[in-house]
C-alpha cells in the first residue's frame, strides 16, 4: 500500500475531486489517457484506477489489495509499476476491453 501512497499517480480526496483534476488534465492535453489511483472508503481492500480514455467518459476499475501483490483482471502484478506498465501496453487490446465490460461493478 505504500508504494501505492508514494506514487506521482495517486491522490487522496473525494471521488469528485478525483475526476475534477482529471477532466482538467484532459481538457489541458486532451490526446492522453490520464489515469489517478485513490483509495475511497466504501471499498477499503481495494485500490482504484481512474482515467479517461475519451471526453467526458468516466472509468474506474477495482484492483484488490492482496498480500503478495495487486490482482488486477485476474491477474496478480508484483508491484504497481507491473500494473501500470501493463495498463498502458494493453488498455487498447481487445481482451483488455472485454475484461473491462465483465468486471463493472
Amino acid at each position: 500500500m505504500a508504494q501505492i501512497a508514494a506514487n506521482k499517480k495517486f491522490m487522496s480526496g473525494t471521488m469528485d475531486d478525483i475526476v475534477a483534476s482529471l477532466k482538467e488534465q484532459k481538457t489541458k492535453n486532451p490526446n492522453l489517457i490520464h489515469y489517478k489511483f485513490c483509495c475511497q472508503e466504501y471499498c477499503p481492500q481495494y485500490v482504484l484506477l481512474v482515467y479517461i480514455p475519451r471526453e467526458g467518459k468516466i472509468t474506474k476499475e477495482y484492483i484488490k489489495v492482496k498480500d503478495k501483490g495487486l490482482l488486477f483482471h485476474g491477474e496478480l502484478k508484483q508491484s504497481l509499476n507491473d500494473l501500470i506498465n501493463y495498463f498502458k501496453t494493453n488498455f487498447k487490446e481487445p481482451a483488455y476491453q472485454s475484461e473491462l465490460r465483465r468486471a463493472k461493478p
